[in-house]
């Protein structure tokens, strides 16, 4: 997906305790590095990333901005577990505005867990990003998981 393009600003929807930015800043991969969450896990993950001497990291709160520009926007489940509404906020005001994203998904393809109840499809997402990939997860985590990636024309 990213082989030959230069990822300089990351957006993370749901970085829990910030292990992936730990990841990413060790390998130089970013100079912008934004983390939405709830303010509670956010102040958890800005500790922890403090105590490895990682700065540079923001902590934006998703209704307190227009829009959130990046080179790549990810999510290791935490976007497929919003309620549809704040989905819809997360896609109008970041995953649009994203050169690249990666998410991985455990709902709005199938429902064989429930955890597709109150959440967008995946053509739902697709009007917004129509550029969008669906691939199987591989291996297969759980019976409803799947990778959303995309690029487009940002």
């Amino acid at each position: 997906l990213l082989k030959e393009q230069k990822i300089e600003s990351i957006v993370e929807v749901g970085a829990g305790y910030g292990g992936q930015a730990f990841v990413l800043d060790a390998m130089s991969y970013f100079t912008k590095y934004s983390i939405f969450d709830l303010p509670e896990v956010q102040v958890l993950t800005a500790k922890y990333l403090s105590l490895l001497n990682i700065s540079g990291i923001e902590y934006p709160e998703i209704h307190s901005i227009e829009y959130c520009e990046s080179d790549l926007v990810i999510s290791n489940y935490a976007f497929s577990e919003l309620p549809k509404n704040l989905q819809e906020v997360y896609l109008e005001r970041v995953l649009r505005h994203a050169k690249n994203g990666y998410l991985l998904m455990n709902s709005g393809m199938s429902n064989s867990t429930g955890r597709s109840i109150g959440k967008l499809s995946i053509s739902q997402i697709k009007e917004s990003l129509p550029h969008l990939q669906v691939l199987t997860e591989n291996p297969l985590t759980g019976p409803d998981n799947y990778l959303l990636i995309w690029k487009s024309a940002v």
